[in-house]
């Protein structure tokens, strides 16, 4: 045990070496995907409050233009309608997913008048000018 002595000290500095390292590596990668979905919350939250003040055709127009081919207005309004989102109160969500590129996936839990919970997919992306549209928004 004595011949090793020396080395124990190496090695617990080598050990700490590497604990910090990979410290230093998951702040850095918190940092960058934080960065990389700031203001997500914001635009979601505007998005919905958007629908509570009955202005669909503004919400509509915060969406992709994939998501406005495949869903026309009246589509639009339905779903809305459907799933009572006007009668939004808080939203809780999840860590977003990262999909590919600027694309990001959530699961949200959207409160509801009346204590009524409704569980929504969302895809959100960034558009070129790196502001926030909803790709794709499901029950």
């Amino acid at each position: 045990m004595e011949t090793f002595q020396p080395y124990l000290t190496y090695l617990g500095i080598g050990l700490g070496g590497i604990m910090a390292i990979a410290a230093l590596v998951w702040i850095a990668a918190t940092i960058a995907f934080t960065r990389r979905t700031w203001g997500l919350n914001r635009f979601l939250v505007s998005f919905f409050k958007t629908l509570t003040q009955n202005n669909l055709k503004a919400a509509y127009s915060l969406t992709t233009a994939n998501f406005q081919a495949e869903n026309n207005l009246r589509d639009f309004r339905k779903f809305v309608k459907r799933n009572k989102l006007t009668q939004y109160q808080k939203l809780s969500a999840t860590v977003p997913e990262l999909m590919g590129g600027e694309v990001f996936r959530l699961n949200l839990m959207v409160k509801l008048a009346g204590d009524r919970e409704l569980p929504m997919v969302v895809v959100v992306s960034k558009d070129v000018q790196k502001a926030w549209q909803l790709e794709a928004l499901d029950v």
